[in-house]
């Protein structure tokens, strides 16, 4: 912060700002106190994780990082984590503090080739990572397995988000677009940015009513994956219907409730798909399928 936005393969790596972005910032809520302050000073910011799935065999595939505020205050929900953030107009430092500290606690763990999504506000995209972050910041660019997740829920300028997806593409990461159904932005992101992974929003993976807006995005999103090669993933699986659902829109990986909650990563070792996701290299895909302490594997696109 303070610093003019520079490009993301400068050594300062400021490609995006890393958060888990709420459903929508509720601007109107009233400053009650100052922790929110303490909080941010002291990047007391943690992250849960979910595990993402091959619906193949149902063996996980990645983890997806997602923040918490301290469990004893205001703002240990994200959704008013992140308000309060907006509110404040600091949203950028606080999605950079969510996803360094998730990256860290990978690095604690000793996983280095399990993919790590991490989502991306693109309005916030060119924002300089803060000094006293840059050190873990650089170590996960060069030991993680990192996959961006841009979210369609709040729009960003799409020449600025074309700039850094190529830069970050560029230092070996990849490209997920979030939350895919809610808003139009999704779609016309996809054939712009070509994305590893096209995630549909759970609205999509659990609505049972016949729809044209709803077959209209199944129908586009298949259309991309077969022409691209991207993966498509469901998110909130959480019964056995929404699984059938989300194999019968030709999902091949899924996330929710079903396949377990957000939580610490496991801390014993967990079975591992033989899938690899879009774009990994011919090493971590050639491996064959086996278990890997605290930490999840690879997958594929249909």
């Amino acid at each position: 912060m303070g610093r003019p936005a520079r490009l993301p393969s400068e050594a300062d790596g400021s490609f995006c700002a890393l958060s888990e972005v709420p459903f929508e910032a509720a601007m109107s809520m009233p400053a009650v106190n100052d922790d929110f302050s303490a909080l941010l000073a002291d990047r007391e910011v943690y992250p849960v994780f979910q595990p993402i799935v091959s619906l193949r065999d149902e063996q996980t595939v990645g983890y997806e990082a997602l923040a918490r505020g301290p469990a004893d205050s205001l703002y240990h929900a994200p959704l008013a984590l992140f308000a309060e953030a907006e509110r404040r107009g600091v949203l950028a430092e606080l999605d950079w503090v969510c996803g360094i500290n998730a990256c860290a606690r990978f690095l604690d763990s000793g996983v280095r080739d399990v993919p790590l999504f991490l989502n991306v506000d693109p309005a916030t995209f060119g924002t300089p990572c803060p000094i006293d972050l840059l050190p873990t910041y650089q170590h996960a660019l060069q030991e993680l397995n990192l996959v961006l997740e841009i979210t369609e829920r709040r729009a960003g300028d799409p020449a600025a988000i074309l700039h850094a997806v190529t830069s970050f593409r560029q230092r070996g990461g990849r490209i997920a677009i979030d939350d895919v159904g809610v808003n139009p932005f999704s779609l016309n992101m996809i054939s712009v940015l070509a994305p590893d992974v096209i995630k549909l929003d759970r609205s999509i993976t659990q609505s049972r009513v016949p729809g044209w807006a709803r077959t209209f995005v199944i129908n586009s999103v298949c259309a991309e994956a077969a022409a691209t090669g991207a993966a498509v993933l469901c998110e909130g699986i959480e019964t056995p219907e929404d699984l059938e659902a989300a194999r019968a829109m030709g999902a091949t990986f899924g996330q929710g409730w079903l396949f377990g909650k957000p939580g610490p990563l496991p801390a014993v070792e967990v079975p591992l798909s033989a899938e690899a996701l879009p774009g990994s290299t011919p090493t971590l895909s050639a491996r064959p399928p086996r278990s890997r302490w605290r930490a999840s594997g690879r997958a594929h696109c249909a």
